[in-house]
């Protein structure tokens, strides 16, 4: 008897109190997402609404190519309707960018070349491989990680950094931010760079001097926060 009784302290320890999402909306949006990248040999994500991750909605580990959400954050910010778009964009680090830990370190040493701060340059490579990736998501159908995004931004995810970054997608997928507060000098930049990002995406032999040019543009806003942060 306490050995069952401790079996069942065991099994709440590890269980969480609560599940914000349903599984069954769990399931379907992996089972979708996982038909949209041609069933990837990925294990099933894992949720939380604790530990490490305290501002990140979902992330993947590179190392493991384990994928965790974390479902407070994901309800509160963009909801879990959109959950979809929002594990075909983690996928997307596997498939698409970085795709393996080679290209991971060469990308964050050339964003270092520029921006002599590691922890910048590590920010960068998250920046640009987001980008790749949804750009790939909406040029393929997954509509869906423009409300994503959409979300973000209305519900204060506002900085100049942020909103070069949203400048930046939108014109890679020919699309005017609803709302946009950069002057016009910079929405010319971060259309320029638009044009860039596109033509290197399905090139990853280009993409150390892709993104040095991308922090080369993105510098400016990084040394502009003290404690730079990305929200996706």
């Amino acid at each position: 008897f306490e050995d069952a009784m401790h079996i069942q302290k065991k099994e709440k320890e590890l269980c969480p109190k609560h599940t914000m999402i349903p599984p069954r909306t769990k399931e379907q949006a992996w089972n979708e997402s996982r038909h949209f990248w041609h069933y990837p040999r990925l294990a099933t994500p894992e949720y939380t609404n604790q530990g490490p991750m305290k501002e990140e909605i979902a992330a993947m580990n590179i190392h493991s190519k384990k994928i965790m959400v974390n479902e407070k954050n994901l309800e509160e910010r963009v909801g879990s309707d959109l959950l979809r778009p929002v594990l075909s964009h983690e996928v997307g680090h596997y498939k698409i960018c970085p795709y393996s830990l080679k290209n991971f370190v060469r990308l964050v040493s050339a964003a270092d070349e520029i921006v002599k701060d590691i922890g910048q340059a590590k920010q960068l490579e998250n920046m640009f491989a987001d980008l790749l990736i949804n750009y790939h998501l909406f040029k393929n159908g997954e509509k869906g990680i423009v409300r994503v995004y959409e979300k973000l931004f209305s519900r204060g995810e506002q900085s100049p950094l942020w909103d070069f970054y949203l400048e930046t997608f939108a014109g890679m997928i020919n699309k005017r931010p609803s709302r946009s507060r950069l002057p016009e000098k910079e929405r010319e930049d971060a259309h320029r760079l638009s044009d860039l990002l596109k033509e290197s995406a399905s090139s990853s032999q280009s993409w150390p001097s892709s993104i040095r040019e991308f922090a080369r543009h993105l510098k400016k806003y990084l040394d502009e926060e003290e404690k730079p942060k990305y929200p996706a």
